[in-house]
């Protein structure tokens, strides 16, 4: 051997770590001692709990490896935790090879990163087909859109062919898609605005997203969605059985154009609704802007520790309340006013007044002795005309079509 072998120890566990110092210092001494046998050339000590093991889940699923040329190149200047970054121009056919796979397949995970998933043939993109269709304005493509950008964690340059690593499209969706959709029609002298990043810190890229995604009107709510914690959750809502799935819309349009059932997908802003209703126990706010109810319960909500199922359990429960009290003749603005309130009483039938810490090993269970419920359909039945029968009390009893927040205590306590 030219030189001694490397030590590489890893510690692996599903928890979370949140003692980082105590950890780094245990691992140091550790990591001298061994060093000190002067048997390993370098000895490196990490520690993978549940979020670092996802990430790499989800760098392992997006991995790709692509050779872009671009003409027309120009270094940007130095920018702080950005390795290095690059602004051009890429040939729309060359573009297309990049976004596609062998088969000539779009590899839409490359658009995770995007507030918003392809709008279909609205305004815009109609304009974007009307450009590509017409020959001349096709010549001038890179002059009337706003471009791409793309952040990879490697890139390599050979002249002006660029090999990138591990990349994401944050902004340009709409524009990826119809040129993918007018592929046929590209000529060789059409091309497209490019700017490469390369830069493996967080922050850096989430300035960068919001930043490019904000010269289209986007409300600032939406950005939350881009956090891992929404892409986690879209995970485990794929984690429950086919009969009771739903799927959940991080991304405006997301399934539009995939074999899903439009009634099954659930909105950022209705996810917000039934999680704030069902385990806040503020069913009385469900009217209000979704943004109001995220600033309002900004501690209280979509926080890294929590646990995820009791998100997809709050939606699930005004799924399939709507669909029982609309299979069951209740008016429109019933179940507007009450579908909530049924999801909080169900609840509380099965946990009761106190609720476990959003984050505890206690909420995972309630999670799902709650779906044990929602799977029996008898069982939830029940559940849901024990809710609607205090409902109609409480109403009758103070003359009031309309249960508020004055009234919620009251409807528990009848539970």
């Amino acid at each position: 051997m030219s030189k001694n072998p490397d030590c590489h120890i890893v510690f692996a566990y599903t928890g979370r770590m949140f003692n980082v110092s105590m950890a780094e210092n245990t691992f140091e001494t550790f990591r001298k001692e061994i060093e000190g046998k002067g048997v390993f050339d370098e000895v490196k000590c990490n520690v993978y709990d549940s979020t670092k093991i996802t990430d790499a889940c989800r760098s392992i699923k997006r991995s790709i490896k692509k050779t872009v040329p671009i003409k027309n190149y120009s270094t940007l200047p130095s920018i702080d935790n950005v390795i290095e970054s690059f602004i051009g121009t890429v040939k729309c056919k060359d573009y297309v090879e990049l976004i596609t796979n062998n088969d000539g397949l779009l590899l839409t995970h490359l658009f995770e990163d995007n507030v918003r998933y392809y709008q279909g043939r609205n305004k815009v993109n109609s304009e974007m087909f009307g450009t590509i269709a017409d020959p001349q304005q096709q010549q001038a493509f890179a002059l009337l859109n706003n471009g791409i950008t793309i952040i990879a964690k490697e890139i390599r340059r050979t002249g002006d062919n660029f090999v990138i690593e591990d990349f994401q499209i944050v902004n340009g969706c709409q524009t990826s898609f119809v040129l993918y959709e007018n592929r046929k029609k590209l000529s060789d002298d059409s091309y497209v605005a490019v700017k490469l990043i390369s830069s493996t810190d967080k922050g850096v890229i989430d300035s960068i997203v919001k930043t490019t995604n904000s010269q289209t009107l986007i409300v600032d709510e939406a950005f939350e969605t881009l956090k891992d914690f929404h892409k986690d959750l879209e995970t485990v809502y794929g984690s429950y059985g086919v009969q009771h799935r739903l799927f959940y819309e991080r991304r405006s349009k997301q399934y539009d154009f995939q074999n899903v059932s439009q009634n099954k997908v659930v909105s950022f802003p209705s996810q917000t609704a039934a999680y704030v209703a069902m385990f806040l126990g503020q069913p009385q706010s469900t009217h209000r802007y979704y943004g109001e109810l995220l600033k309002s319960n900004k501690t209280k909500i979509y926080q890294d520790e929590d646990i995820k199922e009791q998100y997809c359990i709050a939606s699930m429960y005004a799924f399939f309340i709507d669909k029982y009290l609309r299979d069951n003749g209740y008016d429109r603005n019933y179940r507007l006013s009450y579908k909530y309130h049924i999801a909080l009483l169900c609840r509380v039938m099965v946990s009761g007044n106190e609720i476990p810490k959003a984050n505890s090993r206690e909420m995972k269970a309630l999670c799902q002795k709650l779906y044990e419920h929602l799977k029996e359909t008898a069982e939830f039945e029940l559940l849901i005309k024990n809710a609607i029968n205090v409902i109609d009390s409480v109403a009758k009893t103070y003359e009031s079509p309309f249960i508020g927040g004055n009234h919620l205590s009251r409807l528990t306590d009848k539970i």
